[in-house]
């Protein structure tokens, strides 16, 4: 995996590839994300479910917190 470096004084473009520690957090960021984001999307299901046996819309939900 390389990095795009771009010196903004000059704009000279160049790149450089990435060490093993780098991208082992990349890719353990990437996984944290994709947690966490699952995560939020299961939340607002749950919500949107509780909202539906409610029989109300979710903007009349925001009005209950």
């Amino acid at each position: 995996m390389k990095e795009a470096i771009i010196d903004v004084q000059t704009g000279e473009k160049s790149t450089r590839d990435l060490s093993a520690e780098e991208i082992e957090q990349i890719e353990q960021t990437n996984q944290i994300e994709q947690t966490v984001n699952a995560e939020a999307a299961a939340k607002l299901a749950a919500k949107n479910a509780l909202f539906a046996k409610l029989g109300i819309t979710a903007e009349e939900g925001k009005l209950l917190s």
